[in-house]
C-alpha cells in the first residue's frame, strides 16, 4: 500500500523486433515464445501499451503523470504521484 503522494516510477521496452513466434490471441494479447539456453521454451505476454493507454490507466489513481520515450534506448518510463484517497 502506496500513501498519498507516493512517487512511483516504472519503465519497459518499446516495441521490439522479436526473431521468434510472436502471435496475438483472441484478447488481442501479443504472445511471444521465449527459449532459455538449457533448451525449454515459454510462450509470455508481451504487450506494448501507447502513451494513452498508460496514461488511462493510471487516470483514476495518479497525479503530475510524465510519460517518457527514449527510442533510441529502447524503452519508456512513467512516473506519477498518488491521488489521495
Amino acid at each position: 500500500r502506496l500513501s498519498a503522494g507516493a512517487l512511483v516510477m516504472f519503465m519497459d521496452d518499446l516495441r521490439y523486433y522479436h526473431a521468434g513466434e510472436r502471435t496475438v490471441d483472441p484478447g488481442g494479447n501479443v504472445i511471444e515464445e521465449r527459449r532459455l539456453r538449457n533448451g525449454t521454451s515459454y510462450r509470455i505476454i508481451k504487450n506494448f501499451p501507447s502513451e494513452a493507454e498508460v496514461c488511462g490507466a493510471l487516470s483514476d489513481c495518479a497525479e503530475r503523470i510524465d510519460y517518457r520515450q527514449f527510442a533510441a534506448l529502447g524503452y519508456w518510463i512513467v512516473s506519477y504521484r498518488t491521488r489521495p484517497g
